[in-house]
């Protein structure tokens, strides 16, 4: 555990809750070009409006082109989710696993409307 480092959940603006809390830094994830490409306008903005800088990681190239949508399009079509151990962590898994035998759940909304709430 690092004494400095927090993670909190919250509504609102990014930069809002970052000012509130005193951040001087927010941690990004980038998975591949397209997001960099969005992440750098985001990170200047936030450097602009509220002096908080961000610090990118890259993710491992096995997850560069995943997504949650993608994930959750995969799941609520009904396709086997235990062939997608190489693109999320098994967790994620099991509980996509519970989803798909909600018959009132959100992906099974998705399967049958084309989008989730």
């Amino acid at each position: 555990q690092l004494a400095r480092v927090s993670v909190q959940s919250y509504q609102g603006l990014t930069v809002d809750f970052a000012r509130d809390v005193g951040a001087v830094a927010l941690v990004r994830g980038i998975r591949n070009v397209t997001d960099l490409a969005g992440e750098c306008q985001l990170a200047i903005t936030n450097r602009q409006v509220a002096d908080v800088e961000t610090v990118f990681i890259v993710t491992g190239e096995s997850y560069a082109f995943t997504s949650s949508g993608l994930i959750r399009q995969i799941a609520g079509l009904g396709a086997d989710v235990d062939r997608l151990g190489t693109m999320v962590p098994e967790l994620v898994i099991a509980r996509l696993r519970n989803l798909q035998d909600d018959p009132d759940g959100p992906l099974r909304r998705m399967a049958r409307d084309g989008h989730v709430d």
